[in-house]
C-alpha cells in the first residue's frame, strides 16, 4: 500500500542469489517468491538497492495505470519490470504524462497476477525538495 517502501536490489545481489538474505536483513518481504522486488512497512536505506516510496499499487492494466499516473500528475516515468514481458521503453513512452512528478512504475507479479506499483524515489523527503 501507499507509504510502504520498495527495494529494487542491485543486479549483483540478484545474480549472487542473495535477495532473501537482503530481505531478512532489512525486515522486508518479497513481493513474489520468484521476483526480486522487496517491500517493507517502514522506510529503510541500503546501498544494495534502489529504495522507492510506494504511491499506489494496482493490478497491471496499462490503460488503468496510465489513468492513475495522470491523476498523480506524472511526467516522464521510469518503468522497471520483473517477471513480466514487455518493451520497457515503449511502455514508458505510452505511460508518460504531462505533469512534473517523476514516478517509477514497477511491473511485476503478485499472487501470480500482473501487478503495477507506482513509486517515487525514497530519498526525496516527501517530495518537497528539488
Amino acid at each position: 500500500g501507499a507509504g510502504m517502501t520498495v527495494i529494487d536490489p542491485n543486479p549483483a545481489v540478484t545474480r549472487a542469489g542473495l535477495v532473501r538474505e537482503l530481505a531478512a536483513s532489512l525486515g522486508a518481504a518479497m513481493i513474489d517468491p520468484k521476483i526480486a522486488f522487496l517491500v517493507t512497512e517502514a522506510p529503510v536505506t541500503t546501498p544494495l538497492g534502489r529504495v522507492l516510496t510506494v504511491v499506489d499499487a494496482l493490478p497491471w492494466h496499462e490503460k488503468r495505470v496510465k489513468a492513475r499516473l495522470r491523476e498523480l500528475a506524472a511526467g516522464p516515468v521510469d518503468v522497471r519490470r520483473r517477471g513480466l514481458a514487455g518493451d520497457v521503453d515503449a511502455i514508458a513512452k505510452r505511460l508518460r504524462g504531462s505533469g512534473s512528478r517523476r514516478l517509477t512504475v514497477l511491473m511485476t507479479r503478485h499472487n501470480d497476477a500482473p501487478y503495477a506499483i507506482i513509486a517515487e524515489d525514497g530519498d526525496r523527503n516527501g517530495g518537497n525538495g528539488p
